[in-house]
């Protein structure tokens, strides 16, 4: 579909074009607007379609389902059907610092002391347990800040998450109280300090 899209673009078949696209555009797009607007812009239509001559008709297709929750399963198209992406199962995932954030908010939510332990950096986990983490958490003088940590975390995890290199910080909480920075070691992000 992909290179039918590209084809008909290159070759200027706006209709052959305007027939690939979802019914969802078609209904807020009528075709007249979608010929003017590819006539009237012939230098990003040439841009759109060096973008999709670089697209690898072999690739894998994939979608996203959002589950409404903030999180999303991946599909991915195998066989002439949709299948689930084995992330599915993956609960405490870190690819990402959004990911991470989620994850951590989580665990943290559960009382996964073993598991949030993973979210610690290399040089911190190194001499963390998951006994000690829950002892100063959740019995420790520590316990009312988590709980207050964990509840402006729940309400936050769609924050934005300001990325640099290896490194990302999200505030969060009334008037950016709180401050988590994240760091990215060995491909997976971490919690270097949730506040």
């Amino acid at each position: 579909m992909v290179q039918s899209y590209h084809s008909a673009l290159r070759e200027s078949r706006y209709s052959d074009a305007y027939s690939l696209l979802s019914s969802d555009a078609r209904r807020t797009l009528s075709y007249d607007d979608f010929e003017r607007v590819a006539r009237d812009n012939p230098d990003e239509v040439r841009e759109t379609v060096r973008w999709l001559e670089q697209v690898d008709p072999n690739a894998p297709v994939t979608a996203r389902l959002d589950l409404g929750n903030g999180e999303n399963v991946q599909l991915v198209e195998e066989g002439g059907g949709w299948r689930l992406d084995p992330a599915v199962l993956d609960f405490y995932g870190q690819r990402s610092p959004r990911q991470c954030v989620r994850s951590f908010t989580r665990a943290l939510d559960r009382r996964r002391w073993d598991v949030l332990v993973r979210f610690a950096p290399r040089r911190i986990a190194e001499s963390l347990t998951a006994d000690q983490l829950r002892d100063a958490w959740e019995r420790g003088g520590d316990a009312d800040d988590v709980q207050r940590m964990l509840t402006a975390l729940r309400q936050s995890t769609e924050r934005p998450i300001e990325v640099s290199g290896d490194r990302a910080t999200m505030t969060y909480g009334v008037g950016n109280r709180f401050t988590m920075q994240l760091v990215r070691e060995d491909g997976v992000w971490k919690v270097e300090d949730p506040d």
